[in-house]
């Protein structure tokens, strides 16, 4: 959209202070808003527009701290990872529009094996291997009841997926997997677990004198390579 803003300072974020934020959408008002979590118990949330103040969220709060993964927000909610009291980990939704926290616990065991996506709609955790994709989308945040998925490559995907990182999901339910950096050659592989299909897309990739120029592409993709689901070029885009 190519629009700036500048937020005002949260109160009590100091140096001394641990410093959590997001920002999601809210699509029944149209509005977007920044969550910022302050010393796991002070948690603030701004609304982007003129003249706008940090509030204090009064409503299910509890004590948490979120983990250095990136938050999705999906319908109008931000979900990220958290810690709670227990210590646990445990997965935070925040309904933008009411400005409400939900504690939701993970359906499994071995959460950090699974990638925290939106698939088909809904907050999924998805886990991908060489023969066997696992996904728990969770269909009632509200009673916290997960659905799961078992789904095995019996096609030719295993003998791409086994050098590839699963990194996100279309909005067709397509699993992304792509390599660790541009480096070179690499392609990017889309594989639909219902249909058991897969397409891929070459591309040429980046030099090595390219890649070490920060001040032309802003960070170290050797280490730093995001893929964006979704995105549609425009102009703006630019």
């Amino acid at each position: 959209m190519k629009r700036f803003f500048t937020l005002p300072e949260p109160q009590g974020t100091g140096d001394e202070y641990y410093v959590g934020g997001f920002l999601g959408y809210e699509p029944v008002e149209g509005k977007y808003k920044a969550l910022c979590i302050v010393r796991g118990w002070n948690t603030q949330v701004l609304t982007l527009g003129v003249q706008e103040s940090w509030r204090v969220v009064t409503k299910g709060g509890f004590v948490h701290w979120p983990t250095k993964d990136t938050g999705r927000c999906i319908n109008g909610v931000i979900y990220y990872k958290a810690f709670d009291m227990a210590p646990r980990h445990v997965i935070i939704g925040f309904d933008l529009r009411y400005e409400e926290f939900k504690l939701i616990e993970f359906p499994m065991r071995d959460y950090d094996c699974f990638l925290m996506v939106s698939y088909e709609g809904r907050l999924a955790l998805i886990s991908s291997t060489s023969s066997v994709v696992e996904i728990w989308s969770l269909e009632d945040a509200g009673n916290r009841k997960w659905s799961y998925g078992q789904f095995h490559l019996s096609l030719s995907p295993n003998k791409y997926l086994k050098w590839l990182d699963l990194k996100g999901v279309t909005d067709g339910g397509e699993l992304i997997y792509t390599g660790m950096s541009l480096n070179e050659s690499f392609c990017v592989v889309y594989f639909d677990p219902k249909k058991n299909s897969i397409r891929e897309t070459k591309f040429r990739g980046i030099t090595g004198n390219e890649i070490w120029q920060p001040d032309r592409l802003g960070f170290d993709l050797v280490n730093d390579f995001y893929v964006l689901p979704n995105h549609i070029e425009s102009f703006i885009s630019f």
